[in-house]
């Protein structure tokens, strides 16, 4: 809309005495539509040209009255709406483009990537974009597209370069699946404990004379199910501070508690906690001392993620 309508309009309404918040309410509109108007910044439609003419009680022709041309008119309120449309329509061109871009981006890495692994009985095998091999029994077997070769076994690691020439570390390398066994150890232990505690259980609990001492006492045989655990768990590690003592220590003093009522006179014996710990970790640590050479296979400290590493002994 140019200047001299909106002017017009703005002079109608004053004429009219009404307000824009009063106008919008007559045609059914926001105040921010009117504003518009009387701002050329929009155009009402022809239905509210019609309305506007009718409130104002003059023609159309006189609410449009205007020194412009018809395509100027026309220019102005078509350009700004074919500028907006080819720039969302451009927007749009754009967002595809790039969406294409990234597929094929996502394609040609796709087709780069060309690693592969292989599940199977016979092990585990790999494939690369410049290597292939295996982990099975005999080891870890590993070929390059350059030729060379790389086996480490129980014969020790054996080195073949692209030139032909062949090195070997002597040593012995295996596969340790000792704390495998102590975990399988520790399981069933656990297992076996836990089941023999709680029918023992019921057994004192239903059949002992006095049941204070049957259900109330004897549920201490409970605790003999982390004592198990931690039992197997300190002979796994070689750790004496692996062994539950603070759940043998407070199932002694309850126990003394309520059978001969001292509590007030054993509880000394929870001194043996620090004073055991102060003692033994120490020697735990000095058994763990790593000898020379290389030996990934002794636990760290608080290491207990080690079922299957590899023992490596150079010689």
């Amino acid at each position: 809309m140019n200047i001299e309508i909106a002017n017009r309009l703005v002079e109608l309404r004053k004429k009219s005495g009404l307000s824009q918040e009063e106008l919008a309410a007559k045609l059914g509109l926001s105040r921010q539509a009117v504003s518009k108007w009387e701002r050329a910044e929009a155009s009402p439609d022809t239905d509210n040209l019609i309305c506007l003419a009718k409130l104002y009680g003059v023609s159309l022709d006189t609410l449009l009255d205007t020194d412009q041309s018809v395509d100027e008119i026309v220019d102005e309120q078509v350009k700004p709406e074919q500028e907006e449309k080819a720039k969302a329509e451009g927007t749009k061109a754009e967002e595809t483009k790039t969406d294409e871009s990234a597929e094929e981006s996502k394609a040609e890495d796709k087709k780069k990537n060309k690693s592969e692994f292989r599940f199977g009985s016979d092990g585990i095998h790999f494939r690369g974009d410049d290597d292939e091999g295996s982990i099975d029994g005999d080891g870890i077997h590993v070929f390059s597209k350059d030729g060379s070769e790389v086996h480490i076994g129980s014969s020790g690691i054996h080195l073949h370069d692209k030139d032909g020439h062949d090195k070997r570390v002597h040593g012995s390398v295996h596969f340790n699946h000792r704390n495998a066994g102590w975990r399988l150890a520790q399981s069933l232990t656990s297992s076996i404990v836990s089941l023999l505690a709680i029918v023992a259980y019921l057994c004192l609990g239903l059949f002992y004379p006095d049941h204070y001492i049957g259900w109330g006492v004897c549920w201490l045989v409970l605790l003999a199910i982390p004592l198990a655990s931690s039992f197997v768990e300190a002979l796994r590690k070689r750790k004496f501070c692996a062994f539950a003592l603070p759940v043998a220590i407070a199932g002694i003093y309850i126990l003394l508690g309520m059978v001969y009522g001292l509590w007030s006179t054993t509880w000394p014996i929870f001194f043996a906690i620090p004073l055991y710990y102060i003692i033994f970790h120490p020697v735990d640590r000095a058994i763990h001392r790593h000898r020379p050479g290389i030996d990934w296979s002794t636990d760290d400290d608080d290491d207990d993620c080690d079922d299957d590493v590899i023992d490596v002994d150079v010689h």
